[in-house]
């Protein structure tokens, strides 16, 4: 099935569904998309498929297929719902206005494309959401900012990292409540960082109140 543009009140998908066209865009108008336990919805090779103003419920195992590097997904001004943990892992995840994943589940990035969080967009991860980021490649540089006004909110949840780590930069980090922060890199080359050698990308965080748990080597370069 091909869809260019299309406005929904409520969708529940029970099957298989493909985004076949180059550029298509589902317009929710702030009703709700839910997963049935078998349905699968694909982001087809050369895809640029958006999803926009909707909640998305039952994200998890291979109910969102992104089918190859080249497979684009924006989310704009959407809620994530999880049921289960879900790997990101391949193509682009692009971040435009508001997004927030909810759930007790983890959201693995395991894509070797960049991904990104525009400008005046934040990336939410709620209370007791875990945001793992494990890429294939050993980059730590594949969840960009663009500016300052781009947000990573972190709110009463985790953030893990493998041994490749991970660079925080440009943009601004929000740390809210009780954030865990975990990882394996012991070393300066390895390990979360706030900010890089650049002037101009520096990280703006933000702490507001609770703990912050740290299990984790952090190199706190350009931090603001």
């Amino acid at each position: 099935m091909i869809i260019k543009r299309v406005s929904l009140f409520f969708l529940f998908f029970v099957g298989s569904f493909s985004f076949l066209s180059a550029d298509s865009t589902l317009d929710g108008q702030g009703n709700i998309l839910t997963l049935g336990t078998s349905a699968t919805l694909t982001v087809s090779a050369g895809s640029t498929v958006t999803l926009k103003n909707l909640t998305l419920q039952n994200l998890s195992g291979t109910a969102l297929v992104m089918e190859s590097s080249a497979s684009t997904l924006i989310l704009d001004n959407v809620q994530v719902c999880m049921n289960g943990s879900y790997s990101f892992t391949q193509g682009t995840l692009v971040i435009n206005r508001d997004v927030i994943f909810t759930g007790t589940s983890v959201f693995s990035y395991q894509s070797s494309s960049t991904s990104r969080i525009n400008t005046a967009s934040c990336l939410t991860f709620d209370v007791g959401t875990t945001f793992s980021y494990a890429p294939p490649t050993n980059s730590r540089y594949l969840l960009s900012m663009t500016d300052q006004t781009s947000q990573l909110y972190l709110n009463n949840c985790t953030l893990c990292t493998t041994t490749t780590g991970l660079v925080l930069s440009r943009g601004t980090l929000i740390l809210d409540k009780q954030v865990t922060l975990s990882g394996g890199g012991l070393t300066l080359s390895n390990c979360l960082a706030f900010g890089d050698a650049i002037n101009t990308n520096d990280l703006f965080v933000q702490v507001y109140g609770g703990d912050l748990v740290t299990n984790c080597l952090i190199d706190i370069y350009r931090a603001i």
